[in-house]
């Protein structure tokens, strides 16, 4: 999608192979697809950029860079949560990216605001839900009320434990920066689709990522051009090749190295 293209296909194994042993894609398909989905039809604003915002928009739901946002998780129908947002913010600013491949500040500022009122329901309502993967801490700081049967979550508490045990920050400093490094990466990673690795030395250096009413809260305060500057302006070479694979492959896959690096 970030390429352009008008015309590419993607032609790739089904691991499920219930039917068909390929899935084919239409890329040109999936843009009109999204392109209606966010009301593009009714905008001012090229095809291109509403891309731009789908793909932007998707970085919140995790990759391989950054984890998903707490309360935003695909399988809990948070794309549909996305795009049913980004429909009511763009009305007002327009879209979340620009001509220039960045992100309009003012407009990621209302969408994560608009996200951050749903947090305590969408964790009171998963709490409620039967799920292959139950939460532990969010049930640990949840109690039935037992006049009306219902849940209560104590979201200070869970925030509390949740920052301190999956992301080992203590201090609103902590949180702070946290915030800053996530804000960082959706810049990077939107950088990097777009015009390739402007920075071959970032990355986000937590396994979770902040709530976004935390985001939203220290928005105010991150120095945002400081940001963008830092996040391309690097020693813009990659690691090697062998000392990238030494980098990211599992030990079972040392034989995959050349001698001496195996051994290390």
């Amino acid at each position: 999608l970030a390429t352009h293209y008008p015309n590419f296909h993607i032609l790739r194994e089904n691991p499920y192979k219930y039917e068909n042993e390929y899935f084919y894609i239409n890329i040109s398909g999936i843009r009109e697809y999204i392109s209606n989905a966010l009301l593009c039809e009714q905008s001012l604003i090229s095809d291109k950029i509403h891309i731009n915002d789908f793909i932007t928009m998707i970085f919140l739901t995790g990759n391989d860079f950054l984890p998903h946002l707490p309360t935003i998780e695909i399988l809990e129908g948070g794309v549909d949560v996305l795009f049913e947002t980004y429909r009511n913010v763009s009305k007002k600013y327009g879209s979340l990216t620009n001509n220039i491949e960045k992100i309009n500040l003012n407009f990621l500022r209302s969408f994560l605001g608009t996200l951050s009122i749903n947090e305590y329901p969408f964790l009171n309502e998963k709490r409620i839900k039967p799920i292959n993967y139950p939460d532990i801490l969010l049930d640990k700081h949840t109690k039935m009320n037992k006049e009306n049967g219902k849940y209560s979550l104590d979201f200070s508490s869970y925030k509390k434990e949740y920052y301190s045990t999956k992301m080992n920050i203590k201090t609103d400093e902590e949180i702070k920066y946290a915030c800053l490094k996530y804000i960082e990466g959706l810049h990077w990673i939107l950088t990097y689709y777009t015009k390739g690795v402007t920075n071959w030395r970032w990355f986000y250096p937590y396994h979770y990522a902040p709530f976004i009413s935390d985001i939203v809260n220290y928005m105010e305060e991150l120095d945002i051009p400081y940001i963008v500057e830092k996040t391309e302006k690097s020693k813009n070479y990659p690691y090697l090749p062998f000392l990238q694979l030494l980098c990211v492959l599992p030990k079972k896959s040392s034989n995959l190295l050349p001698q001496p690096l195996n051994n290390i």
